[in-house]
C-alpha cells in the first residue's frame, strides 16, 4: 500500500530584498565551474522582524557538468534593534529541460543571470496561482515521464545499446 509523505509545515519568517553583484567566474575545477555571486546589501521584513542585509555575503556555486548546481549561500542580517543574524543556506539546483517545460511546469532562467532568477521568482510571488498550476503540471509530468516502470525501461534501453556496441 502506497502512502504519500506528509506535507511539510512551513511558516513565513521574512521577505528579503537583496542586491546582488555581478557573478565572478572563478573557472573550471575538478567538480565543475565555480562562481561567486556577491551579496551587496538589501533589506528584510517579517512578523516582528526587520532590518538590513549586510554587504559581504555571497552565493558560492559549483555548476557541475551534469547541469546540477551546488549552492552555498552565507550572509548576515542586522535587525533594526541591532541584533546580528548569520544565515547559511546550502542546496542543489537543477532544472533540466527534460524536467522543466518552460511556461508549463516552471520557468527556465539562465544559470548565470541572478536578475532573471529574481524576476522569475517575483513573477511567481505576484501570481501564486500560476506557481500552483506549474506545480500541478510538474507532478503530472513526473508521474507519467519518470515513473519507476518508465525509468526501468529506459535503463534497459541504455544497457541494450551498450551491449550492441561491445
Amino acid at each position: 500500500m502506497r502512502t504519500d509523505p506528509p506535507t511539510p509545515h512551513l511558516s513565513f519568517t521574512m521577505e528579503l530584498h537583496v542586491k546582488l553583484g555581478a557573478p565572478m567566474e572563478i573557472g573550471a575545477g575538478p567538480h565543475g565551474r565555480r562562481r561567486i555571486i556577491p551579496i551587496e546589501g538589501g533589506t528584510f521584513e517579517g512578523p516582528g522582524l526587520r532590518g538590513t542585509v549586510l554587504p559581504g555575503g555571497a552565493d558560492w556555486q559549483i555548476i557541475r557538468p551534469d547541469g546540477l548546481s551546488e549552492l552555498d549561500t552565507r550572509y548576515a542580517l542586522r535587525t533594526d534593534d541591532g541584533a546580528l543574524i548569520y544565515i547559511q543556506n546550502a542546496g542543489m539546483r537543477h532544472a533540466a529541460p527534460e524536467i522543466v517545460e518552460a511556461g508549463r511546469t516552471g520557468l527556465l532562467v539562465p544559470p548565470d543571470d541572478p536578475n532573471a532568477l529574481a524576476e522569475a521568482v517575483g513573477s511567481l510571488l505576484d501570481e501564486p496561482e500560476r506557481g500552483q498550476a506549474f506545480g500541478a503540471a510538474a507532478v503530472e509530468r513526473a508521474r507519467s515521464e519518470f515513473s519507476v516502470a518508465r525509468m526501468a525501461d529506459r535503463t534497459l534501453e541504455v544497457y541494450d545499446r551498450a551491449l550492441r556496441r561491445s
